[in-house]
């Protein structure tokens, strides 16, 4: 079990196995807790679970969420060309 700050948003998720947060296993193997709004998810992989943010699962971080970054083109890397 591990809990890890998203930096972007500032929210704290847990990643653990069911069990060891007294839950009920049947929704998977893997969960992620919202801990500051006490909100979970179930994944089928630690990986799945890591992955998974707050906006993904948990309805108060989307109402606090950032607003989408702006989609922009990577600046090119030498000996390359930017493409269009």
């Amino acid at each position: 079990m591990f809990t890890r700050t998203i930096r972007a948003t500032g929210e704290k998720l847990t990643v653990a196995k069911p069990a060891e947060l007294d839950l009920a296993p049947e929704g998977g193997k893997w969960v992620t807790v919202c801990e500051d709004h006490k909100t979970h998810v179930y994944a089928a992989t630690q990986s799945a679970a890591y992955y998974t943010h707050g906006i993904d699962f948990c309805d108060g971080c989307r109402e606090g969420a950032p607003a989408p970054l702006k989609d922009e083109t990577p600046a090119p890397t030498k000996g390359r060309k930017a493409s269009a």
